[in-house]
């Protein structure tokens, strides 16, 4: 190859010179030729890029594999429901009268038959020291004709007048001692003031809202159901329910009350789950989740949820065959907890894949390995 381009070169650079001339090999000639020679020879020795390396066979991938079996299961409904107080109270004022004297602040604890308010009731008091003066004066009246019949001193005529003055006067003592009692207001219940509305020194009117009172030692969980679930829910049922504030935690209670009539506006039927309240940690207002089985689902197919591949709306499982991957598109009839109970897609017997499942693709050569505990409990 050299001594041909070398011919090449000598007979094209001997053209431009003199026949007589000698034609020797100058440098310039001989780098140009050692250039020619190794781009050839790196031409020659080049790796081409159309030769194919050799095919390796695709490398299985480990996956956790469950197989497909028919179950029972409940069918659960969350209702979504508001933590009411178990009672609350509006009290008000009984007499007319500027108020002298309040006894509890917003936010305080007051206990059954604590006094609220008390309004200026010098009047009644003075109403009821005459009615007391003039029972008392009856009273002694009454016993004197008493030893005076005994004597034939007085006709039991006069003794009967006695009588009835006697207790008439009473009657006057305790009407004066009604109004007197009137001028305060005592809580009814053990509760928190929820709100005052008055402050000392105006003046109110009979049937005029003083206190809202707010009990807190039970509470009730209400919620609406809907038509189909009305007949599920029962007076004296034992319900479960917990609270988006405080999710780690569950409580239990019992049912009181089910609407018999579903409310007009929203067609649902009302139920109430009372509980106690320790710590007064539930407040109304608080938005709380509750459980409720509709029915018990016989011979369905229950898989992890997670084992299911969501993809544009829908979901792929994979399902092991001969080892290798195969994709099933399957529909999904109801979630309970962390299973998903298969519509369509899914048969019994069938070798799920529940780990490794998001790397596969339809074909994909499979290596089982043992489900993690959590695959392991989450298999009804």
């Amino acid at each position: 190859m050299a001594t041909k381009i070398w011919r090449v070169l000598r007979r094209l650079l001997c053209r431009s010179k003199s026949e007589v001339e000698p034609c020797g090999p100058s440098p310039a000639l001989i780098g140009l030729l050692v250039l020619l020679v190794a781009a050839t020879t790196y031409l020659a020795l080049r790796p081409r890029h159309d030769r194919k390396a050799p095919s390796l066979p695709p490398t299985p991938l480990p996956v956790a594999i469950i197989t497909v079996a028919p179950t029972s299961l409940p069918e659960i409904v969350i209702l979504s429901g508001r933590i009411e107080a178990d009672q609350t109270v509006t009290v008000a004022a009984e007499h007319a009268g500027r108020i002298t004297h309040l006894g509890a602040a917003k936010g305080d604890d007051v206990g059954e038959g604590q006094i609220l308010l008390r309004v200026d009731s010098a009047t009644q008091e003075a109403a009821l020291e005459k009615a007391a003066a003039t029972l008392r004066q009856a009273q002694n009246d009454l016993e004197r004709t008493v030893e005076m019949l005994k004597n034939g001193a007085v006709s039991v005529r006069d003794h009967e007048n006695a009588q009835t003055l006697a207790a008439l006067a009473k009657a006057d003592f305790l009407e004066k001692k009604a109004d007197l009692d009137r001028c305060q207001v005592a809580s009814p219940i053990r509760a928190v003031v929820e709100q005052r509305f008055v402050e000392t020194g105006e003046y109110v009117l009979p049937g005029a809202p003083v206190y809202r009172l707010v009990a807190l030692e039970r509470i009730k969980a209400a919620v609406e159901l809907a038509e189909a679930d009305a007949l599920s829910v029962r007076r004296g049922d034992v319900a479960g329910f917990t609270v988006d504030t405080l999710p780690d935690m569950v409580f239990s209670g019992t049912v009181r009350y089910v609407a018999t009539a579903a409310d007009p506006g929203s067609n649902t039927f009302r139920a109430e789950i009372e509980a106690d309240n320790p710590g007064r940690i539930l407040r109304p207002g608080l938005l709380v989740r509750v459980p409720i089985c509709r029915r018990m689902m016989t011979d369905v197919l229950a898989v992890p949820l997670e084992a299911l591949v969501p993809s544009k709306g829908e979901y792929i499982a994979y399902v092991a065959e001969e080892g290798r991957a195969v994709r099933r598109l399957v529909k999904i009839r109801a979630l309970v907890g962390r299973l998903a109970v298969i519509q369509s897609g899914l048969a019994p017997g069938e070798r799920l894949v529940v780990e490794g499942q998001r790397l596969l693709a339809d074909g994909s050569p499979l290596l089982e390995v043992a489900a993690t505990a959590t695959s392991r409990t989450a298999v009804p």
